[in-house]
């Protein structure tokens, strides 16, 4: 079982013996924003990429309930989303006996007006180990997510992102 933490300015501890792996977030781009502000909102698109890395990826395996990793889609994302589904997340290796993340980093731009960010794009870079119980293959998705701030809720609208496994041709997906 692998357990996903997110991870914003700094290290989080984790307990003994806690089979994780921290997805570390930095801002890279946030001029106008107070440092108050800037940890608050980097926090909450990291919360937001952590659960579509948790739902879409990781957990339980064999599965085949992929599709929970849009729920902080727009629903114009979201469905096109669903037919990126194999891009998107790990359902390439529904039969898989686990996906254990080996590298998760999302370096994070914000659009900021008047001291407020609007929205943000998260150019991420992640890594996966995929057991099939009889060889391990790796797996990585590396691209963005682009997101908007909407009554205090962030949620993706749009993605742009290359899918490599080690054993297929790369494929990319982004929404139009």
């Amino acid at each position: 079982m692998v357990t996903l933490v997110a991870a914003c300015t700094g290290e989080e501890p984790e307990p003994p013996d806690s089979p994780s792996t921290a997805l570390r977030v930095a801002t890279v781009h946030g001029d106008g924003l107070d440092e108050r502000a800037r940890a608050r909102f980097e926090s909450e698109v990291s919360d937001v990429v952590a659960r579509y890395v948790e739902a879409g990826f990781l957990g339980g395996y064999p599965r085949d309930d992929f599709v929970q990793g849009f729920e902080d889609f727009t629903s114009g994302a979201a469905e096109q989303a669903v037919g990126d589904l194999e891009v998107l997340t790990a359902a390439r290796f529904e039969n898989a006996s686990s996906v254990r993340a080996t590298d998760l980093g999302a370096a994070l731009s914000f659009y900021v007006v008047d001291g407020e960010a609007l929205g943000a794009t998260a150019w991420i870079d992640f890594a996966f180990d995929v057991d099939d119980g009889e060889s391990t293959t790796t797996a990585a998705l590396d691209g963005r997510l682009v997101l908007e701030r909407r009554n205090e809720r962030w949620s993706v609208f749009a993605y742009d992102v290359r899918r490599d496994d080690s054993d297929a041709l790369p494929v990319e997906a982004t929404t139009p």
